[in-house]
């Protein structure tokens, strides 16, 4: 186990927002600011990096290089994904063995994408992003077929969450060994319930101390 003394000194946090979002959004601020006010800090150094959409690919490659970073430095990673976000924490999680936090999830989003085929505009950077057949097939190579059941997890979720699936969310995460699941009555999309949530997430921070997960 990793001294708890120091764990804050070799803890990196990897927030990744959702699609039309970024790293000012208000989960990633609302985490990175509480995480600041504890004086022994639950998520280490937090990173909340706006990554690149309008080719999916490349802000991918830019997130893989920082991880890859961080890996051969032997930094203790965590993530922390939000909607889409949360697809991408599943996926790097399984690439480098390291525990995450999920809140709501886009854990199928290409049925999801269906619905947002053409272009949108980012309200935060101002990026236009065109969903179409390479975008997808972006996301579709980040599919997780089988879960690793050694590698922590925790599912934070609103129930009338009005976007993604939280049912399947749940589903594909209730009989690992290692997940939990917390599902908060009510809600929305941008996930009404941080506060309550902020003691599981510290909690989870705890219990996962060991530097990999293989």
């Amino acid at each position: 186990m990793t001294d708890k003394k120091v764990s804050e000194n070799d803890l990196k946090t990897l927030y990744l927002h959702g699609f039309l979002s970024s790293g000012n959004s208000h989960k990633a601020q609302w985490l990175k600011k509480r995480n600041a006010l504890n004086s022994v800090h639950p998520l280490g150094e937090m990173f909340c990096p706006t990554y690149e959409q309008k080719s999916l690919q490349d802000g991918l490659k830019t997130l893989d290089a920082l991880l890859g970073q961080w890996r051969k430095q032997n930094y203790r990673i965590r993530l922390i994904g939000s909607s889409l976000g949360g697809y991408l924490a599943q996926y790097y999680a399984h690439k480098y063995a390291v525990p995450y936090i999920m809140i709501n999830p886009a854990l199928n989003p290409l049925s999801l994408f269906d619905d947002y085929l053409g272009r949108h505009t980012n309200p935060y950077t101002g990026e236009v992003i065109e969903v179409n057949e390479t975008f997808c097939k972006v996301l579709a190579d980040l599919q997780i077929a089988h879960l690793n059941p050694e590698i922590p997890s925790l599912l934070l979720a609103d129930m009338e969450d009005e976007v993604v699936d939280i049912p399947f969310a749940y589903e594909r995460y209730k009989e690992q060994p290692k997940a939990r699941s917390i599902l908060f009555p009510g809600g929305d999309h941008a996930f009404q319930h941080l506060p309550e949530a902020w003691e599981e997430i510290k909690r989870f921070m705890t219990e996962t101390e060991t530097k990999s997960f293989c």
